[in-house]
């Protein structure tokens, strides 16, 4: 569904669609949202495979569209869609509650799935939205499919994942995985507004102008950090496979379609697209069966073991001959404590290979994130990480984020505090911000609800913040 057909009520007449997934918006205060956010792939991926089955799914993505909650009303007035699927995260669950309660004012059957639903499904359906039909635990793409079905034939039916108001509070089950091979090309023409981005980058001393579109290949993450909420997301204590990737014909497939599209760069939004040196290869291969060498450029994340111990030079120039002018890592910290405490599974070391390598093969760009705060973390790791940092920038890494540390529902660190400091745990409340054209200001994770005096590290926040601050005003020179 395109925003072009947000305007009056009487204009809207696409059609009622079986379900209209809608992406919750992280915030209806204007101004805050970026004009660069990827696309919903979880409910695109949801559309497919619905349409895939015979269902008509629309899609509104309120987030990246940037709708009041008067608009999303116009947009069910108008559509009447037999039902409607949100996605709330932790951190947007009142707005999700606005649409919650326009779609019960419409008389219109909810379904709640994301990160929210997944964690805790009988908080999500029996306390924050009692209003909703059912709650989906874990990827929606088989669990619409049941519950469409349910709803067209006037029954309620257990199914793996899926939870009526009515569920056992015993249950703990996964939806069912639709394979990824299976699922249709997501034609972003069709699914999404203003899908290519257009843009210039610095590439080995050159202005590029880049047409990019985004692209999420894989699900899920083989790795274990104690900060992240994707082990839980994907079922890992309960028993359930944490990774999931395509093959290397899908996703070429997927690079061939956004081309005919438009674009000129990729951008792997994966965390893990590419986990070994045959896949750079394959993929560099695929590009040049493609006959897109020197025509194409891409982005992604890999991990600093792999590029260390696992790519040989030859492997990664190979890489940067397949187009590839950014790699992105998650180093998170500097200190080898922090590193084990946090099970990031790299070394300082690896950090060091990785970046030296990158950039002696021709990558033009390194990029790597960081996280300062974490629960117990002292001023003096923060300070290694600091100095790590002006370390890997003289061994060539070329960009940088820095996050303070702050704890989600379903990670193993908000189970540590809700042990060792569970006051903490009631005096957060997140809001995003953004808007500034200063680097240094667009790169602080800067969280106004946080208050200074807060110490989930063995420091104040706000000595955190100031720490962040000025390790990112040291790396770009203000």
């Amino acid at each position: 569904m395109s925003i072009e057909h947000i305007r009056p009520r009487e204009i809207i007449n696409l059609g009622q669609p079986d379900t209209l997934l809608i992406n919750v918006p992280a915030t209806f205060q204007q101004g805050i949202i970026p004009d660069d956010e990827e696309p919903p792939f979880g409910m695109l991926r949801i559309a497919v495979a619905s349409e895939e089955y015979g269902y008509k799914p629309a899609l509104l993505d309120a987030h990246r569209g940037k709708l009041t909650p008067s608009e999303i009303d116009d947009v069910l007035y108008g559509l009447k869609p037999k039902s409607v699927g949100i996605n709330p995260t932790s951190v947007n669950v009142p707005e999700a509650q606005e649409i919650a309660e326009l779609c019960a004012h419409h008389g219109i059957p909810l379904i709640l799935g994301g990160v929210h639903a997944t964690l805790d499904p009988f908080t999500a359906l029996k306390e924050d939205f009692p209003m909703a039909l059912a709650v989906v635990k874990g990827k929606g793409e088989k669990a619409i499919l049941h519950i469409l079905d349910d709803i067209k034939n006037g029954q309620r039916t257990e199914k793996r994942g899926v939870y009526y108001q009515n569920a056992e509070t015993s249950r703990r089950d996964f939806a069912d995985y639709y394979p990824l091979d299976e699922l249709p090309l997501i034609d972003q023409s069709r699914w999404v507004e203003n899908p290519l981005i257009g843009g210039t980058v610095g590439i080995n001393g050159q202005n590029v102008e880049l047409i990019e579109i985004s692209l999420y290949e894989t699900a899920g993450c083989p790795f274990q950090c104690t900060y992240c909420a994707t082990p839980a997301l994907v079922g890992r204590n309960d028993g359930y496979k944490t990774y999931y990737r395509p093959n290397m014909d899908r996703i070429l497939a997927s690079t061939k379609l956004a081309v005919e599209l438009g674009a000129n760069a990729i951008h792997f939004i994966d965390d893990m697209a590419f986990v070994n040196p045959g896949h750079f290869r394959k993929f560099a291969d695929g590009v040049e069966k493609l006959k897109l060498q020197n025509q194409l450029y891409w982005r992604g994340m890999t991990r600093a073991s792999i590029i260390a111990d696992k790519c040989s030079d030859e492997d990664l120039s190979i890489l940067a001959q397949s187009g590839c002018w950014r790699i992105a890592m998650g180093v998170e910290s500097g200190d080898e404590q922090i590193l084990r405490r946090i099970k990031k599974g790299i070394t300082t070391h690896q950090v060091r290979e990785a970046v030296s390598k990158l950039r002696a093969v021709g990558i033009p760009q390194v990029k790597a994130f960081f996280i300062m705060g974490f629960p117990e973390e002292t001023l003096e790791q923060m300070e290694t990480t600091r100095k790590f940092i002006m370390e890997l920038k003289q061994l060539g890494l070329t960009d940088i984020s820095i996050f303070q540390f702050k704890p989600y529902p379903g990670t193993e660190e908000w189970q540590h505090l809700q042990q060792t400091n569970p006051e903490v745990l009631e005096n957060l409340y997140y809001i995003r911000h953004g808007g500034s054209t200063n680097i240094v200001n667009r790169k602080i994770a800067k969280d106004a609800s946080l208050p200074d005096d807060l110490k989930i590290a063995a420091v104040p926040s706000k000595i955190v913040r100031e720490m962040v601050v000025k390790t990112l005003e040291e790396f770009y020179g203000h």
